[in-house]
């Protein structure tokens, strides 16, 4: 699409985004659900969205990044059900100019998320200012998938968010240079994080040695 007079159609067959997909909505895109089939190299993690009501048309943006969402704001509890912390296998960005909805539907895949079990209580939690927030109703959790009704405001990120109270273990960045000299030793090191595992790659005709080699 190219305005809102010229919003396009998508015929999806298979495949994954892997970037932003942008759509155009007039205030007559109600009642249907559109999708946003992004997601990740590894990954299929779609977007599926339903407006009960716009009430200025516009575009609306989605990508799914890989960087763990914060937990900031968190544990946060809402109908019952404590969220602790947010899945660290990513979240899914919104960004629109002028769009403005005070209602509609969202369904997420997390398809390939490993950080917590899906459960019942596993939740799509909001963040538009800093903070995560419970944003419109719980819908239903299917595997990987949930839904979320009624939510207002369009833009933001989302993440899932899940009743398990512990510590994830940090996420750490090899020390070292990225683009050694041939026929020269260099140093590489992570930092220790207790319930993290590690996996060296060297290309071929590298060797690597030391006391913690793996």
């Amino acid at each position: 699409g190219t305005a809102t007079s010229a919003r396009g159609t998508l015929n999806y067959t298979s495949g994954t985004i892997i970037g932003t997909f942008e759509r155009w909505f007039a205030t007559s895109s109600t009642g249907t659900t559109f999708l946003y089939p992004i997601g990740s190299l590894a990954n299929y993690r779609p977007v599926n969205i339903a407006f009960a009501n716009i009430s200025t048309a516009g575009k609306l943006a989605y990508t799914f990044t890989t960087t763990p969402p914060d937990n900031a704001g968190l544990p946060l509890t809402a109908t019952g059900i404590t969220s602790y912390n947010n899945f660290n296998d990513g979240q899914w960005i919104a960004t629109g100019t002028s769009l403005v909805s005070t209602n509609y539907n969202l369904t997420l895949d997390g398809n390939g998320f490993t950080a917590f079990p899906f459960t019942a209580n596993t939740r799509i939690l909001t963040n538009t200012s800093g903070s995560w927030v419970d944003n419109g109703t719980h819908g239903t959790q299917v595997n990987t998938v949930i839904s979320r009704t009624a939510i207002t405001g369009v833009t933001g990120s989302f993440a899932f968010a899940s009743d398990h109270n512990c510590t994830l273990p940090s996420l750490v960045t090899i020390s070292g240079t990225s683009l050694p000299c041939k026929n020269t030793t260099v140093s590489y090191s992570v930092s220790h994080s207790v319930g993290s595992t590690y996996a060296w790659t060297i290309p071929a005709g590298a060797s690597i040695s030391g006391p913690t080699t793996k």
